[in-house]
């Protein structure tokens, strides 16, 4: 077990306690909270390239260690290697006003009601950042940086993007807002009539019959994408955004499985194409094959 150790201080240089301070590898993340001294050590078991971060509590905002910089984004993030020895001496220090820009708006349904199951959140390119909702669909999104951001939302699985005058299921249309200095406001995402309404089901099995949980899975098409993770019995069931033909997929580390005509494939030729028009699609069993890890192989 090797460690990452150091200290937390805010723009003045003086110690912030009981703060959490993450490490984060991608596969695995520890955390610990500085003490009086803004001091904070993590014991590390397994070795990697971590990132080490703070989550401000008060800002719904996270931020990241820079070597010899005040905290920034993940894109900036100084990678911190743990191999064979600890790592101490790091001074993670925050600077006067950060995360104070936000992006706020309203996510709403077609009838101009909250939706329900809804997720938002902005993305910069170097990563998506989380919204927090209210009960009347109002959102708030902190941002650590100025930038151009797209606003992206899920409901019941549904993927959506804002676009000026409403909303989009493809990313590529989506606008760019652009936070520069200071906040921005009014972002309004409402669904059109007939968009995410209709829901592919069915049950994600491993090679022996026996339900696969916890998996995240997707469909996609020229209307864009839905996705959910399957329950305690395998079944999964997300909306998408509107009628056309989907395929499903979903990822095992490196190797991205689809549901072809005669089972799971890599062979993007020979894919099964599920056609979305004016009903659900249900009763798919998505069978895996025996070593789903190596299948890519």
């Amino acid at each position: 077990v090797w460690r990452i150790s150091g200290l937390l201080v805010d723009g003045d240089g003086k110690p912030l306690s009981n703060t959490r301070v993450l490490s984060d590898s991608g596969a695995v993340t520890v955390e610990d909270e500085t003490d009086t001294d803004g001091a904070f050590e993590m014991a590390i078991g397994i070795p990697g390239a971590y990132r080490v971060s703070v989550w401000l509590e008060e800002h719904d905002c996270r931020v990241y260690y820079r070597e010899g910089a005040t905290a920034g984004t993940r894109q900036q993030a100084t990678v911190v290697s743990v191999s064979n020895r600890d790592v101490g001496g790091i001074r993670f220090q925050l600077a006067e006003g950060l995360c104070s820009q936000r992006i706020t708006g309203r996510l709403l349904g077609a009838d101009g009601e909250q939706l329900p199951n809804d997720e938002v959140w902005a993305d910069n390119g170097s990563g998506a950042i989380g919204g927090r909702i209210e009960a009347d669909g109002s959102f708030s999104i902190t941002v650590s940086e100025d930038g151009r951001y797209r606003i992206g939302a899920r409901t019941n699985g549904c993927t959506f993007w804002y676009r000026r005058g409403g909303v989009t299921s493809e990313r590529n249309r989506a606008a760019l807002v652009r936070v520069s200095g200071k906040g921005v406001s009014g972002v309004r995402l409402q669904l059109a009539e007939e968009m995410c309404v209709h829901r592919i089901s069915g049950k994600l099995l491993n090679a022996d019959g026996s339900p696969h949980v916890g998996q995240w899975l997707w469909a996609w098409g020229n209307e864009g994408y839905g996705g959910a993770r399957s329950g305690a019995d395998g079944s999964f069931s997300f909306a998408v955004p509107g009628n056309g033909s989907y395929r499903l997929e979903l990822d095992f580390g490196d190797c991205r499985i689809e549901l072809g005509v005669r089972g799971p494939t890599t062979n993007h030729r020979n894919l099964k194409q599920f056609r979305v028009s004016d009903a659900d699609v249900t009763g798919i069993e998505f069978i895996l094959p025996e070593d789903p890890a190596s299948f890519c192989d």
